[in-house]
């Protein structure tokens, strides 16, 4: 597991490579600067720098930027890509610093670099002073090596959160999956529901989207949920259940997993979209809602036979 560094164990006096983002995500751009990153390792770490809240969420009242996936996916596929350590900066404390006093308090000072990588929209210091032309000569003047990455592009995209929140609130996830390098997913706590799917046949597992994620386009998807490990085929729901539900907390994804009947209340599961198959729909009866959520089954499995 990725090693969660603090100021305690801060400098580092072996050195480190060191890459700089926010990193939601952690799409294909990424994973090219982390790559990067690992590659130039020789007897130290290569670290990343990053912040546990988007910095424009912070100088907010209000959530701007949904986050596409939690700290704890974050580090886990930061390590899966080479990274070692992982730095949570704290905004608040250095947001007013000077390009130079970001520079030297902070980089030289606590992580004594051998080598920054970061992608070349990076900025840094107060409002956004400083670009990364400023953080290469700083870094130059102080005898470190900066390598600026060229943005990466997918069918003439700059790939992007930003681009790949807006596939994901569309429910355009086979594209999404093209740009993150993986599935879409959540791993989210499954929590108690009304027990309607089971009553019907159905058995679903419920997991509520926290307010500060983004969250798919309300409809069906095929989907994969890992359970202790192991792959199982499935359909969600994400939406607001408007045929059986009022005033609910927030959306929820409600998944049926296939030939699989052990209760999950209180796990973890992750759940991986794969396609959407229609939109969320208001039925006039549950008996109406039972037909329809067969037809959908049968078109999930369709799908997954195709896959295969």
């Amino acid at each position: 597991m990725i090693e969660i560094l603090t100021d305690a164990q801060l400098p580092l006096e072996q050195g480190c490579v060191l890459s700089l983002g926010n990193f939601d995500g952690v799409h294909i751009g990424h994973a090219r600067l982390i790559d990067t990153l690992a590659s130039e390792k020789q007897h130290c770490k290569a670290a990343v720098f990053t912040f546990a809240e988007h910095p424009l969420n912070l100088i907010s009242d209000r959530k701007i930027v949904k986050y596409i996936i939690g700290s704890s996916d974050k580090m886990k596929y930061l390590y899966e890509l080479g990274a070692d350590a992982i730095y949570f900066a704290d905004f608040e404390a250095m947001k007013d610093y000077t390009p130079e006093k970001f520079v030297d308090k902070i980089l030289m000072k606590k992580f004594n670099p051998r080598l920054i990588v970061c992608g070349e929209n990076f900025t840094f210091g107060r409002g956004k002073s400083g670009n990364t032309k400023d953080l290469g000569r700083m870094l130059t003047e102080r005898g470190v090596e900066c390598r600026i990455m060229p943005p990466v592009t997918y069918e003439g995209q700059v790939v992007s959160s930003t681009l790949i929140r807006s596939l994901i609130t569309n429910g355009d996830m086979e594209k999404a999956e093209k740009l993150l390098g993986r599935k879409y997913s959540i791993m989210l706590p499954v929590i108690h529901g009304r027990e309607i799917g089971r009553k019907i046949g159905v058995p679903t597992i419920n997991q509520l989207f926290p307010h500060d994620r983004v969250v798919p386009k309300f409809g069906v998807y095929a989907c994969v949920c890992e359970i202790n490990g192991v792959m199982h085929n499935g359909i969600a729901n994400v939406g607001v259940r408007p045929t059986v539900s009022e005033n609910e907390p927030g959306p929820i994804c409600e998944t049926h997993i296939f030939e699989f009947g052990e209760l999950l209340y209180d796990k973890d599961v992750r759940v991986s979209f794969c396609k959407l198959i229609r939109s969320e729909t208001k039925f006039d009866s549950i008996a109406e809602l039972k037909e329809q959520i067969y037809k959908d089954i049968e078109e999930c499995k369709n799908y997954f036979r195709g896959m295969n």
